[in-house]
């Protein structure tokens, strides 16, 4: 007898991951009649107009503002500087309240598989795509930090190219317009975060033809990366769940060695998509109980390491895109491990083994901070000019593409649109993430003929269980999603 999916035991109609019991509902009713979505300590203003928000929208919404993680555990995650202050600014701005009601819908739809969650993700996604459109023709010192916001959950939220590339060129921009006033702004550390992660420019072309030096690198980069995964591997006996994530970890660090390096900016954010959304989600599920132990913390620093190794394998793309968000995150893990080891001088062979296993991610931190050091912004003539009419003129692009047409951004489009086109092949000018088909023989040689021999190193086998995961997001995959993360991993996981 099959396992029930998640939407199967949530019951028709239903979101996972949703409350529907009688306390919810009188809270959302009672939103209605107030006109004000108040929950801790944030309080959203329901009465904007001209946007109205009904009983499903409210429901998500008190699940964003009840299921925030504690001060302590959200120092772990990528989110450490900008989930207090996107709920703030939410207050008075309906367009990033879609941006947040979309992200949060993207995130159950991760951990769930929940085509539920996936139409409300591109449902929201439109309509705050849209509405920012209106926020930055009237853009001004009041709606800056809530523009800047807004778009940075939704280029969170980009799976093609273009669609990422388009929105972090507009935070850019926001970026550049608001130092003038950044001493007024409510976020400053998040406008100096995106200051630093996001270059001036983003190439469009391919990078300089791959030396050997450069694939005799990007090889043992990825070889010491999945020595030190094996190497935690056997520390996580009965750990399901942790297991579970390093594993698939060590699928994508294996499946980028049986590969030619990316070349084109476009092909590098495909190689890194999967890798991003991790960075999301993975640290986020685990602090759903609370503070992480020791172990979790290994675990999760191992994903934050290899994202910051791929500062030099995908030049063109890794820093803005997954570099940049594990750094602060990376650097609160070295600090709880400093404070355990300061509270337990007499280390126990716990702790031994944990600090250990912490070697290989500070030594990818100290890598990765030398680098970033020494490295200089590429420059190309073919870029995206930083204005406001460019910003306006790639998100009505891509808003436009909302569920019209094929061709857009999958990003944000209409979930039936979506369907309809799942069994379409994709082509080389799709949008679609492609899983990279390589020759029958390309382990012993470059595709193409280009550059030196290639070895994707010794074999390797899954010891879980797991179906192989796709070295790439693939949209045209149905998603098999986590069922209960905690008890049960019954299907690879696959990733839209």
């Amino acid at each position: 007898m099959d396992t029930p999916t998640g939407e199967e035991n949530a019951g028709a109609g239903q979101v996972p991951g949703l409350s529907y019991s009688p306390d919810v509902e009188a809270t959302l009713q009672h939103w209605q009649q107030t006109g004000i979505a108040s929950l801790g300590p944030f309080h959203i203003d329901l009465s904007v107009l001209p946007y109205s928000y009904n009983l499903d929208d409210l429901r998500l919404l008190h699940h964003v503002l009840s299921s925030d993680h504690s001060p302590q555990s959200r120092q772990f995650t990528v989110m450490i500087s900008t989930s207090d202050q996107v709920l703030s600014a939410a207050q008075s701005h309906p367009f990033l309240v879609y941006a947040v009601l979309a992200f949060a819908a993207f995130s159950i739809s991760f951990e769930h598989g929940s085509a539920k969650a996936k139409g409300l993700a591109y449902h929201y996604g439109g309509i705050a795509l849209q509405s920012l459109q209106e926020a930055i023709g009237a853009f001004s010192m009041e709606n800056a930090d809530a523009v800047l916001l807004a778009s940075l959950l939704l280029a969170w939220q980009a799976n093609d190219w273009r669609s990422w590339m388009s929105l972090t060129s507009g935070i850019r921009t926001v970026v550049n317009s608001t130092k003038s006033f950044q001493s007024e702004s409510f976020i400053p550390h998040v406008i100096a975060d995106q200051d630093s992660a996001i270059p001036q420019t983003f190439p469009q072309s391919a990078r300089p033809p791959m030396t050997e030096d450069f694939y005799r690198h990007y090889s043992q980069t990825l070889q010491n990366a999945l020595m030190a995964v094996n190497n935690l591997m056997p520390w996580l006996a009965g750990r399901q769940r942790d297991s579970a994530f390093i594993e698939q970890l060590r699928d994508y660090v294996a499946r980028l060695l049986g590969v030619r390096p990316a070349d084109s900016p476009e092909d590098q954010f495909k190689h890194l998509y999967v890798l991003r959304k991790w960075l999301f989600f993975v640290p986020s599920i685990s602090m759903r109980e609370g503070y992480p132990d020791g172990t979790t913390l290994v675990v999760i620093a191992h994903f934050y390491a290899l994202a910051l190794e791929m500062y030099t394998l995908f030049p063109n793309v890794a820093p803005a895109f997954c570099c940049a968000m594990s750094e602060r995150p990376l650097e609160e893990i070295f600090t709880a491990f400093e404070e355990i080891r300061m509270t337990n001088p007499s280390e126990s062979q716990q702790l031994e083994w944990q600090l250990n296993l912490m070697v290989y991610p500070r030594q990818a931190a100290a890598r990765y901070n030398s680098r970033k050091q020494n490295q200089r912004d590429i420059v190309d003539t073919g870029m995206v000019s930083h204005s406001f009419d460019g910003y306006l003129r790639d998100l009505a692009f891509t808003a436009e593409g909302v569920g019209i047409h094929a061709q857009r951004s999958p990003a944000l489009t209409d979930p039936s649109r979506f369907q309809q086109m799942s069994h379409t092949p994709s082509s080389a000018g799709s949008p679609f993430l492609e899983l990279p088909v390589l020759p029958s023989d390309s382990s012993s040689s470059t595709p193409g003929g280009v550059g030196p021999p290639y070895s994707a190193g010794p074999p390797y086998q899954s010891t879980t269980g797991l179906s192989p995961m796709p070295l790439v997001s693939e949209p045209e995959e149905e998603m098999a999603g986590f069922g209960n993360v905690s008890m049960q991993f019954t299907s690879g996981l696959v990733f839209t």
